[in-house]
């Protein structure tokens, strides 16, 4: 019997001098191992490892006070048991405020419960809520799948066609803007007129103008009075329809095979527009997904691009909408999106964070990623053995 005293009297005195300093984290435990002495962490002096938490400040550095407030600008370690470890700052010990769960930072005035186990509780239950909600996203998310595959093959064979088409309009402009150059310079013989002719029966095959002007003008091609100002406008519409369908074109570049992966989670939002007003009333945010986010000011009533999808890619749940409208004497307008999980797709917030640049949170569907059910973290391990003993 005296023997199995002594054998846990000596255990007892092991585990005194194994433990460590209040305030300390174990990954500084081999700096403050029970020794005779403790040398400051910047090595400015060395005293006796008595001092250790005295309340009084000997090293320069604050090293030799973890555990209480006697240093400035030092900070403080809370195991909280049963839950996650936090780093405070020592000016927040013993100052009648529970910082850490467990209430060890109060040490000396005793005024703080243990609720370590009851913030675990809380954080579990938060988890299974995000859980379900997450799951409730995917299962939006992928129940649009088909729709959205199948929304990606027409648009493969728009962008094929737009394609041809700017193909063509591309040569009906050089040819007009050759044809043009000559009718400047006084040239309009009977070749001008048959690459008239020419040209207007490209427009007549590919629909691309209006073959009332063509049929119009076919009588007077052999007189300039008046053509060149009609010549000139025919030609604005071709480019505008030019300008129209290469941004068309731009937009439909995430339906291509080689894109669809980087966007399959996202393609629902294509044709979506989500509003957001400031809470201060000055703007309202119209956010049109692949195509725009516009700054429409509600007292002014002016209307800024402040970003244009142009990059392929959400990179860590981020993406950059460049080439908005210029700022007055300053960069082009540009926004970086921080897209995070939700069952709805909604503007949490928008920021212009530096001159002409935006940062815009936005949750929605697409950015919600399956999530393992299993409970590794070793604090909520701790939890459930608590609980299923208490059960027991």
């Amino acid at each position: 019997m005296k023997i199995l005293f002594f054998f846990l009297f000596f255990l007892f005195i092991l585990e005194r001098q194994s433990e460590l300093p209040r305030g300390v984290s174990p990954e500084n435990r081999h700096l403050y191992l029970n020794k005779p002495t403790f040398t400051c962490h910047d090595q400015s002096k060395t005293i006796k490892f008595s001092y250790v938490n005295d309340n009084y400040c000997d090293c320069e550095d604050g090293s030799d006070e973890p555990g209480t407030s006697a240093c400035s600008e030092t900070t403080f370690y809370c195991k909280n048991e049963g839950f996650k470890p936090k780093i405070i700052f020592s000016n927040r010990v013993n100052d009648y405020e529970c910082d850490c769960c467990s209430g060890e930072d109060e040490w000396e005035t005793g005024v703080c419960e243990n609720t370590c186990l009851i913030e675990l509780q809380k954080e579990i239950e938060k988890e299974k809520e995000l859980k379900k909600q997450r799951k409730l996203a995917i299962e939006f998310r992928e129940a649009r799948n088909p729709k959205v595959f199948k929304l990606a093959q027409q648009k493969r064979k728009t962008l094929t066609t737009i394609e041809k088409k700017l193909q063509i309009i591309t040569q009906i402009l050089n040819k007009c803007n050759s044809i043009f150059q000559q009718i400047h310079s006084g040239v309009f013989d009977q070749q001008t007129q048959q690459e008239l002719q020419q040209i207007s029966s490209m427009v007549f095959s590919s629909s691309l103008s209006s073959t009332s002007f063509w049929n119009q003008m076919s009588p007077k091609f052999t007189r300039k009075n008046g053509f060149q100002q009609k010549f000139v406008e025919e030609v604005h519409k071709l480019e505008s329809q030019y300008q129209h369908l290469a941004e068309k074109y731009l937009q439909l570049q995430l339906f291509k095979k080689e894109n669809l992966e980087l966007y399959q989670n996202y393609l629902y939002l294509y044709n979506q527009v989500i509003n957001f007003k400031t809470p201060d009333g000055e703007y309202e945010y119209i956010f049109k997904p692949f195509i725009s986010l516009v700054q429409h000011g509600l007292k002014s009533n002016n209307d800024v691009t402040i970003g244009s999808w142009g990059s392929l890619g959400i990179d860590n749940f981020q993406e950059n909408y460049p080439n908005g409208e210029q700022c007055w004497n300053g960069p082009i307008r540009k926004v970086l999106i921080h897209f995070e999980c939700s069952v709805n797709s909604e503007i949490i917030s928008i920021e212009e964070t530096d001159r002409c640049f935006y940062e815009m949170v936005f949750k929605t569907p697409g950015a919600c990623q399956d999530i393992d059910d299993d409970v590794d973290d070793d604090y909520k391990q701790q939890f459930l053995k608590k609980s299923n003993k208490k059960e027991l």
